[in-house]
């Protein structure tokens, strides 16, 4: 008992100087890099955990960005290779919000940290729709516009992987042409609800592997819906209530004989493309 009373006094004392230390001091400064030396290394993690939560839920720096990153990365390399992916995602993701602009970080850092991994493969992190809401910096990037005098909502190529949010967005129930391919949705749940208005809707080149039964219920007037270039095998009954649909394009898919009859009997009078 007085082992452990000990470490975490010691555990409490280091968190404690961890959290005052500026965010341009260095990683390894030498109270630090003495007392965690002694701790056995799960208290180590636990110790630089600690700060590194601070980090992600505290206010980004407006000054000295570079010396803040640099920081960071030398603090996440006390990790494990999968949980320094994870600090490292979330905090490119924190800075991309933050600063509308991309995390850069040197192709050295990622061969040394990450070997044989491109940094494509390192940095997946994505973002909800709502995340880009609540970003002072890219919230402007999630407006209705208008093309040939049809309100048009532009989300293509955004690393969006989550829907949620989409009913948030302002005068959204006027869009009669959405954009989300390029993304990173793997599935389709019942997101757009009320948006009766909407006659064109492009989800391709996404990782779709599965679309909720009635996702598309209530879009009476979608006349074409595009889900090519995915990773779909089935689909469930999500097309009922497309009363108004007209083309719908499935290929690149892996769908089965069996999945391409069942949707061919569910919409008789549309013109699919498999």
């Amino acid at each position: 008992m007085k082992i452990k009373g000990m470490l975490f006094i010691l555990f409490a004392a280091c968190v404690g100087h961890i959290g005052a230390m500026e965010p341009d001091k260095k990683v390894e400064d030498p109270i630090l890099k003495l007392v965690t030396k002694q701790l056995p290394p799960e208290i180590g993690e636990l110790i630089f955990a600690k700060k590194i939560d601070q980090i992600l839920k505290a206010p980004f720096p407006k000054e000295e960005l570079i010396n803040f990153a640099q920081n960071y990365l030398s603090l996440i390399t006390q990790f494990p290779m999968n949980t320094k992916k994870h600090y490292l995602n979330e905090f490119a993701k924190k800075w991309y919000l933050a600063h509308g602009r991309k995390l850069k970080i040197p192709a050295s850092w990622i061969e040394k940290h990450f070997p044989g991994q491109t940094p494509k493969q390192v940095l997946d992190y994505g973002f909800s729709i709502q995340d880009y809401l609540n970003s002072p910096v890219l919230q402007k990037e999630i407006q209705v516009t208008t093309y040939t005098g049809k309100p048009l909502l532009n989300l293509q190529f955004m690393k969006i992987n989550n829907l949620q949010g989409l009913q948030n967005i302002p005068n959204i129930k006027t869009v009669k042409i959405l954009y989300l391919m390029g993304n990173q949705l793997t599935t389709i749940p019942d997101a757009f609800a009320g948006l009766t208005n909407l006659e064109k809707l492009y989800l391709y080149s996404n990782q779709l592997t599965t679309i909720q039964a009635g996702a598309f219920a209530g879009l009476t007037n979608l006349k074409e819906l595009y889900l090519n270039n995915n990773l779909l095998t089935t689909i469930p009954d999500a097309f009922a209530g497309l009363t108004n649909l007209v083309v719908l394009y499935l290929d690149d898919n892996q769908l089965t004989a069996k999945a391409k009859e069942a949707i061919r009997k569910a919409l008789p009078d549309v013109e699919i493309d498999f």
